[in-house]
């Protein structure tokens, strides 16, 4: 497999570095909590900016699954979770293949998915501990 978006420099087109960024093999739950266990960072995903790919949601149509579990839990993604400063907001906005789908916080409200009603669930994954008020 190949990512389409690991090797973007985003530093020499929009003259600004990413504060963390991680390939996501494990899910991106995995990713999300991975980058804010070493970053020291809390993150706020929401579901409705979070792009399903055509595939996850076909294979989840035909087996009768929910395509946000797969996109939170699957794996092989090989796509890029970044962070970036929020000055570089609307330089990122404008560029192809990205998708803002969040924003950090303060590390003790930990990693969580927004639903559309605002609800905030907090992320976990088999592959790390749930980071929930700091833990």
């Amino acid at each position: 497999p190949k990512s389409r978006v690991v090797n973007i420099d985003l530093s020499a087109e929009n003259d600004m570095w990413p504060t963390s960024r991680m390939v996501i093999t494990s899910g991106l739950a995995a990713a999300a909590i991975n980058i804010c266990k070493n970053s020291s960072i809390g993150m706020r995903i929401h579901l409705s900016k979070s792009p399903v790919n055509t595939e996850v949601q076909a294979m989840a149509d035909e087996l009768n699954a929910d395509p946000i579990v797969a996109m939170l839990n699957g794996g092989d993604d090989f796509e890029l979770l970044f962070t970036a400063p929020l000055t570089a907001h609307d330089s990122l906005k404008g560029l192809a293949d990205i998708n803002i789908i969040g924003f950090t916080t303060q590390s003790e409200l930990g990693a969580a998915l927004v639903t559309p009603d605002g609800e905030a669930i907090q992320l976990q994954s088999p592959d790390f501990t749930t980071i929930d008020n700091g833990q």
